[in-house]
């Protein structure tokens, strides 16, 4: 170290270094790349002499004091921007194994909807053959409900016919009951009338051979 560099009081002026400009000077749009080039100019320009070249690429903000008190700001930005110190991974910083672990996600995903195509393929293979049976079963129900209405209607005659003899047997049994009540009646008067000679007398056949003999 020269001690043309040096100065009073141990202070030692700042010497600023030649501007990093990005590729054919066009400035960048990102905010984020913007900030980032900001702090690594700050750092460049305020770090010890005795640092190597290689502490540059720290993507830290230094911690030396800025004069014109941005310093706390830029860092808050940087903090903000930053993905990396946000604790956010960046898509290439995604491992091996997480990648095979989404992968593995994936691919059960994918087999869990084609088994539920299969099922709803065979469901739907079920629905069509009862579908086809439709027309069958209709035939079915028709002959059926002809068939019904036939036992129905001889069920009826059946009905029917029980009512005639019903009725046809209580008739028997009241004129029965009124030919008993006559037989008895006339048997009641036979009873009560006196007992006389009849009239006529009744001569058997052969009687007048015997009294001529």
């Amino acid at each position: 170290m020269s001690n043309s560099h040096s100065s009073p009081g141990g202070y030692r002026p700042i010497t600023p270094r030649r501007a990093c400009s990005t590729p054919l000077g066009v400035n960048p749009n990102s905010a984020l790349l913007k900030d980032m080039i900001n702090e690594r100019r700050a750092a460049r320009g305020t770090r010890p002499s005795g640092s190597s070249e290689h502490g540059s690429n720290d993507r830290s903000p230094s911690v030396t004091a800025d004069p014109s008190g941005n310093l706390a700001t830029s860092e808050k930005s940087y903090n903000i921007h930053n993905p990396i110190s946000a604790g956010l991974k960046e898509p290439t910083d995604m491992g091996l194994r997480e990648m095979n672990k989404y992968i593995s996600k994936i691919n059960k995903e994918i087999f869990d909807l084609k088994l539920e195509i299969v099922h709803r393929i065979e469901h739907i293979n079920t629905l069509k053959k009862k579908l086809e049976r439709i027309p069958e079963l209709e035939e079915q129900i028709e002959k059926l409900e002809a068939s019904r209405v036939e036992l129905q209607e001889e069920n009826q005659n059946l009905q029917n016919e029980l009512d005639r003899r019903d009725r046809g047997l209580y008739e028997a049994v009241g004129l029965i009951c009124d030919l008993e009540n006559k037989i008895e009646d006339m048997a009641a008067e036979r009873a009560e009338a006196p007992s006389t000679p009849h009239p006529y007398r009744i001569i058997e056949p052969g009687s007048i051979y015997r009294g001529s003999g």
